[in-house]
């Protein structure tokens, strides 16, 4: 385990700049922890993929969101994140679509 990595990752959802909160609502929170974890720090020997999801949704349960995502589809959504760049699209075009979906599936 690389805890700095952990710690980095834990703070994502938080980021700011110059006062002001990089990630504008849940769901972008959520989509940059789970980025953080799944693909920008992999603070664990095993299990990234799993902490993503667990984390994606425990961020947005403790914070009163009820994510609305079948199996299949955190399944699907942790993949994406972890797909190697093609060019076709940056992290952060990917994050904000990822956020977008949560978006949407919040209750």
């Amino acid at each position: 385990m690389k805890p700095a990595g952990l710690e980095s990752a834990m703070l994502a959802p938080a980021a700011s700049f110059g006062g002001v909160e990089l990630h504008r609502d849940m769901a972008a929170k959520a989509a940059a922890l789970a980025f953080a974890v799944a693909k920008i720090h992999h603070p664990f020997v095993d299990g990234n993929k799993r902490a993503a999801a667990i984390g994606l949704l425990a961020t947005c349960w403790l914070n009163g969101y009820r994510p609305m995502l079948t199996q299949a589809e955190l399944v699907a959504l942790i993949l994406v994140i972890v797909e190697p760049n093609t060019g076709d699209i940056d992290d952060d075009d990917a994050r904000e679509q990822i956020a977008d979906f949560i978006r949407g599936r919040l209750a």
